[in-house]
């Protein structure tokens, strides 16, 4: 009879050791519904613009540009970063696109840094008073409804055709599309990324827009246009993995400082982040909390972000000197003024 209790409790207790241990496993591995946002380390604008003819850096200063690490997080995960101020939790709904997946948002951030080069090299140029022409690059695809993700549209994709004529621009979608009726299909040719496809696309309307013609996009807008570079005049950017809008003040500040014999920085490691459009306006940026950490761990000697990531930068950039900017034009005051003369 008690060798009978001794062997139950024995069973009971290597019972609650498997199921604790796989309660353990379930939260330590299973992928929670947010993605954690941690610091990365600021990096070299010029390791990665090359502009044909360029002055070389001074010693090991420079522009450099600020990233974040982000990756979907586990349950224990997800818990964890509560207790860790370098880290940000961030909802899925927050992160993905509407009704998207972490693959359209993997497009949506090639594109946008694909369009950050192009808009770089048009807005370094101008401010140093060079002529520079550009063309349009077509529709980018930011978020669809079901019935065109089912058909093969998905975010993040580029339309460049509609039944064989180019498209450059929304406005001349809609017009192209405007002769069609809802229930008519169209042959959409779509960027998924670097390939090239045809998806055939059925039109429908709504409420809001009787009489015309739809086709499940839900938001829309133009890309960046082909940036046509004066003669003998050649830049590269090659990024590798890395994604989004964020570095485009970056690399527009390091084309300039190549260009003008590196006289902008002085030696200096100057921390930058922000997003730029073509008319030298400086766009927030996210994770600035973490750029900030990352722009401080690195040894940067000014931190330059967009005005309204500001109060933000300045509260976790430690001792580093931060400004906040709205153009370009006051990027460089900015960078100019903390900087010695020659």
């Amino acid at each position: 009879m008690r060798r009978h209790s001794i062997t139950r409790i024995a069973s009971l207790v290597v019972l609650g050791l498997v199921l604790i241990g796989t309660l353990c496993g379930f939260v330590l591995l299973h992928q929670s519904d947010s993605f954690v946002l941690t610091p990365d380390e600021a990096h070299s604008a010029n390791a990665v613009v090359k502009v044909k003819g360029e002055a070389p850096e001074r010693g090991k200063g420079g522009i450099f540009y600020l990233d974040v690490l982000v990756h979907r997080a586990t349950l224990a995960e997800s818990w964890l970063a509560g207790f860790e101020d370098t880290s940000t939790v961030v909802p899925a709904s927050v992160f993905l696109p509407p009704g998207g997946s972490e693959r359209d948002e993997q497009r949506i951030d090639k594109l946008d840094i694909r369009d950050s080069k192009s808009k770089a090299a048009v807005v370094a140029l101008r401010a140093l008073g060079r002529k520079v022409r550009v063309e349009g690059g077509g529709v980018a695809i930011q978020s669809v409804n079901p019935l065109a993700r089912a058909e093969g549209l998905g975010a993040g994709m580029v339309i460049v055709g509609v039944d064989g004529t180019t498209v450059r621009s929304l406005e001349q979608l809609r017009k192209l599309l405007q002769p069609h009726k809802s229930g008519e299909t169209v042959k959409l040719q779509v960027l998924d990324g670097d390939k090239r496809r045809t998806i055939e696309a059925k039109l429908t309307t709504s409420p809001q827009a009787p009489g015309r013609p739809l086709i499940g996009i839900a938001a829309a807008g133009d890309v960046a246009p082909k940036v046509i570079l004066p003669p003998k005049l050649k830049i590269q950017i090659d990024t590798g993995n890395l994604g989004g809008p964020s570095a485009g003040l970056a690399f527009t500040l390091e084309i300039y400082d190549s260009l003008t014999d590196r006289r902008l920085t002085h030696g200096r490691r100057i921390a930058v982040t922000g997003t730029i459009d073509l008319d030298g306006t400086v766009g927030i940026i996210g994770g600035m909390k973490q750029k900030a950490i990352g722009a401080r761990r690195s040894g940067a000697q000014l931190l330059v972000v967009p005005q309204g990531n500001y109060a933000e930068a300045r509260r976790w950039a430690g001792k580093v000197p931060v400004v906040g900017v709205k153009t370009l034009a006051e990027a460089l005051r900015a960078i100019r003024a903390s900087t010695p003369a020659d």
